[in-house]
């Protein structure tokens, strides 16, 4: 009896041990639990802390990829680069999202662009444990690189940029020249023509090919004149050197076909027998004096030329797109000035639409539709549109010889579908109309326009409608230049060429 009441109590008392050794173990889990709540909550935090951080990181490096992109295609100086890519990455990184942009840095090196974006993130959950924020940050390199690039320089060589001003023309070009090959990884990408003008274009050795059978003596055969003074003008300096006249109105402002357009004519300024010191050339005609005439050929006389080829551009023929930077650098090294007959701009703006063209003439040229190659005319001038009269006393004629012939005040060359004016001043209106006419066509091949108006005078307020019509030649307000000074025409050849090297973003 003893033995079960014994029995029975330490039952009991095993059974009440037990259900308090459960009751303590129960109790250490819900302490566990207790402290491990807050660590399980704040890795899950965390994790969505640091899940938006990277959302807002990857928010931050797109818009600084295209802001640095932007800032690389449009602008040169770091401190212009810098501006424009603070501009652009808070327009695409707008306030009252997630995270704070707070810092940017730019750095230029060679071709490279190198920016930097910094940001902070305020936590959600992890500032409870000392982390109110996270900084984030990104940064990218864009380098320039050109590929695919046509250009025609298009280049005011008239007698007014005699001096310092075609030294300055030399060097322009010659910088623009360089800097785009050395942006390219393989010079093959470029190529460049280059179209001086004055009163007329030299189309170089394609000319006689341009004319037909109506072709007069070219370079290496002497001119057949019956009488010269000194017989050391028979050389090849009064040879037709291939300027050639303008085509009738439309064709003189489009790319046309041969079919469309015809043959050319030789420009050969002729003689005038009634003035020996205009360009009395022929002794064929004698003045009213009884004077022979004599060959003044040396570009470096200027006005007092006297030559068949008065107005052209002699010594600066087209140069057809190339790829051969040497050939491209010695042809910007002997531009030279030419005096005599006036500034025809808008001829030299329809030679250069048919150098970019793959049609005859050049053909040198990809497709308009091809979408590997930018087409880019650069338009310079340092004058209006005028005819140049240097003052014949009995020829009855108002100006110097052209490629659109001679304007006397009762005649003038543009042919019959051309309104008549009673000034030469209504005739150069009709030449400046021709120019926006071809930079129209132009457009409309998808070919981008700069132009470049060059010197103190045409800053001159006087001058207001010119440049506007060569701010709307341009294909984009942003591509037209007003250039005052020698220096800024050097330097706008050059922001010309970095704009337009095409941006690529290394990483």
């Amino acid at each position: 009896m003893k033995r079960k009441l014994y029995k029975s109590v330490l039952r009991k008392y095993c059974v009440m041990m037990i259900m308090s050794y459960l009751k303590d173990r129960a109790a250490n889990i819900a302490i566990v639990f207790a402290v491990m709540l807050p660590i399980i909550m704040g890795a899950a935090g965390m994790a969505l802390d640091i899940a938006q951080a990277y959302h807002m990181r990857e928010r931050l490096c797109g818009a600084l990829d295209l802001a640095a992109v932007s800032a690389a295609a449009t602008y040169t100086t770091q401190d212009d680069i810098t501006m424009r890519l603070e501009t652009v990455i808070k327009e695409n990184f707008r306030e009252g999202g997630i995270g704070e942009m707070t810092d940017t840095e730019v750095s230029v090196t060679d071709d490279n662009v190198n920016a930097k974006a910094f940001g902070v993130y305020k936590t959600s959950f992890v500032h409870a444990v000392g982390f109110p924020t996270m900084n984030v940050s990104c940064d990218t390199t864009v380098k320039r690189d050109v590929r695919g690039l046509e250009v025609a320089l298009i280049l005011d060589v008239t007698g007014s940029m005699r001096g310092t001003s075609i030294e300055a023309l030399r060097t322009a070009s010659k910088n623009f020249i360089n800097i785009i090959y050395d942006r390219t990884s393989d010079d093959e990408f470029v190529k460049i023509g280059i179209v001086p003008y004055s009163i007329a274009v030299n189309v170089g050795d394609i000319a006689p090919d341009l004319v037909n059978d109506n072709r007069p003596l070219y370079r290496g055969v002497k001119v057949p004149y019956q009488y010269l003074d000194d017989a050391d003008d028979l050389n090849s300096n009064v040879e037709w050197h291939g300027c050639v006249m303008a085509r009738d109105y439309p064709a003189d402002t489009l790319d046309e076909s041969m079919d469309d357009g015809g043959y050319w004519t030789p420009y050969w300024a002729p003689s005038t027998p009634f003035d020996n010191t205009d360009n009395h050339w022929d002794s064929d005609y004698d003045d009213y004096y009884g004077n022979a005439g004599k060959i003044v050929h040396e570009y470096s006389k200027c006005d007092n030329r006297r030559t068949p080829n008065l107005g052209c551009p002699e010594a600066n023929p087209i140069i057809p797109l190339t790829s051969d930077k040497q050939a491209l650098i010695t042809a910007t090294e002997r531009l030279q000035y030419w005096c005599r007959g006036g500034t025809l701009g808008n001829v030299g703006m329809t030679w250069g639409y048919r150098v970019l063209s793959p049609g005859y003439p050049f053909e040198e040229g990809a497709d308009f539709d091809d979408e590997k190659w930018q087409k880019v005319a650069i338009m310079m001038t340092d004058g209006e549109n005028q005819f140049f009269d240097k003052g014949t006393q009995h020829s009855g004629k108002d100006s110097d010889f052209s490629a659109y012939g001679y304007f006397a005040k009762s005649y003038h060359p543009f042919g019959p579908s051309t309104p008549v004016g009673s000034s030469k001043s209504d005739a150069e209106d009709i030449m400046q109309d021709r120019f926006m006419e071809t930079c129209a066509a132009m457009k409309e091949d998808d070919i981008q326009i700069y132009t470049i108006v060059f010197g103190s005078k045409l800053a001159q307020s006087g001058y207001a409608d010119l440049r506007e019509d060569f701010q709307n030649c341009a294909t984009r307000p942003t591509n037209y230049y007003l250039a005052p000074s020698q220096d800024d025409l050097i330097a706008a050849f050059e922001k010309i060429s970095k704009e337009l090297s095409i941006i690529h973003i290394t990483n």
